[in-house]
């Protein structure tokens, strides 16, 4: 199969600041074949990427829209940085500042302020390739305190409903000992109908008609990509899995969170201790395609989905 999302040889990189759903000044990244947009005025987040003529695919949070500044904790949406372990004193710091925006070749760095509950700085790097739907985004978290801190980079991305994520399970020669693990978070109902398992894969569905509960799991596989389709789009999302590194909540390196809104695509990094004045980074690729979905079907998915993932490794 070719990869269709690639586009001619003579295209090139804009970038221009335009209004979007009611923030002021937000920047827009496009090369004729892909848009992202981030906001300014608050964050960090990117709050738009689409193909040319087609719908954004992040979610954003109604109540939120065209906010900022206060002391209150917005999600607003999109795609976000965080740093582990999730917890209520550090993990929903506001972020409801203007961030610093640096012009890079083909992108921009967006800088947040440090956050005075923890002393970490969260920076985003975005570069858009100039002839093909692809976005490299580099995650870094910054140590600007005094004392070492053990911590996990953790990226997070919001996508639209009515779509359907798959995951690669970890496969591994035959060995007497166990080879990978899955962690369920409180909340999750085993039984639930919008997670499948097949041999090779595993999926998740969001659902917006089933609002009783929402679920989360996390696994590592160094498989280490990802893909959901939603609004005519499919999104593969490529990071590091070093088999060797002890990654968060129970050695998992990606997870993923779904509800009645939204489903997430979570990146970690693993867990590293960053001493004070310098930093971890996680490196995601994103990569937009047109008009292929995703089934729950792991003959579908080696026929239609794995061989465009081999051709971008």
């Amino acid at each position: 199969m070719d990869l269709i999302f690639l586009g001619g040889t003579n295209m090139s990189i804009k970038i221009e600041r335009v209004p979007f759903e009611g923030w002021k000044s937000c920047l827009k990244i496009s090369n004729n074949i892909m848009e992202l947009i981030v906001g300014t005025e608050m964050g960090i987040r990117i709050l738009a990427v689409n193909l040319v003529g087609k719908e954004n695919i992040l979610y954003l949070v109604p109540a939120d829209k065209g906010l900022s500044g206060g002391g209150k904790h917005r999600f607003y949406g999109g795609h976000r940085i965080w740093h582990t372990p999730e917890d209520f004193g550090r993990t929903y710091s506001q972020d409801n500042d203007p961030v610093a925006v640096k012009e890079i070749e083909n992108g921009f760095i967006l800088t947040q302020n440090i956050e005075p509950e923890t002393f970490m700085q969260k920076e985003i790097e975005i570069t858009m390739c100039p002839d093909s739907s692809a976005v490299t985004v580099k995650h870094r978290i910054y140590n600007k305190g005094v004392w070492p801190v053990e911590t996990s980079v953790w990226c997070i991305t919001q996508l639209e409903k009515d779509g359907i994520q798959v995951m690669p399970i970890q496969k591994n020669d035959f060995r007497l000992t166990h080879t990978w693990n899955m962690s369920f978070w409180s909340y999750t109902n085993m039984s639930d109908h919008r997670m499948t398992f097949g041999k090779e894969y595993f999926y998740l569905k969001q659902d917006p008609s089933y609002d009783e509960t929402p679920l989360k799991i996390g696994y590592k596989s160094t498989d280490s990509w990802a893909a959901y389709s939603t609004k005519g789009q499919l999104l593969i999302k490529t990071y590091d899995c070093e088999e060797d590194k002890l990654y968060p909540d129970n050695n998992c390196a990606f997870e993923s969170y779904v509800n009645e809104h939204f489903i997430e695509m979570e990146t970690l990094s693993p867990l590293t201790v960053i001493e004070a004045g310098s930093f971890a980074e996680q490196t995601e690729k994103w990569y937009l395609l047109d008009d292929i979905e995703i089934k729950a079907d792991d003959n579908y998915i080696n026929s239609t989905i794995k061989p465009i993932i081999d051709k971008l490794r």
